[in-house]
């Protein structure tokens, strides 16, 4: 799974936090078309923690709009790069 996160980054897309319940994240280009991949949030913080990615933009605060009565969350947009030792990880995977 790390490449495929790896190889998600290096196509320039951003994850998308939907919803706070959401155990995973939205892969987004910027034609905010979503990629079938749904990498899990405990995977991205995994990764984090390991070094192999940094967050170079993280959205914390949720923020919601109305629809009629109802709020509904706007998503939280994290923009990950890939660290030396990330890009030393998938050269060694090749």
């Amino acid at each position: 799974m790390y490449i495929k996160v790896l190889k998600s980054i290096e196509k320039d897309l951003v994850f998308s936090d939907k919803k706070d319940e959401d155990d995973f994240y939205y892969l987004v280009d910027e034609n905010r078309s979503i990629d079938d991949f749904k990498p899990k949030k405990t995977l991205i913080s995994e990764m984090e923690k390991e070094g192999l990615i940094e967050a170079i933009e993280k959205e914390t605060k949720r923020k919601y709009y109305k629809v009629g009565k109802e709020k509904k969350p706007f998503s939280l947009i994290s923009i990950y790069e890939i660290t030396d030792k990330g890009y030393e990880f998938l050269k060694n995977k090749k």
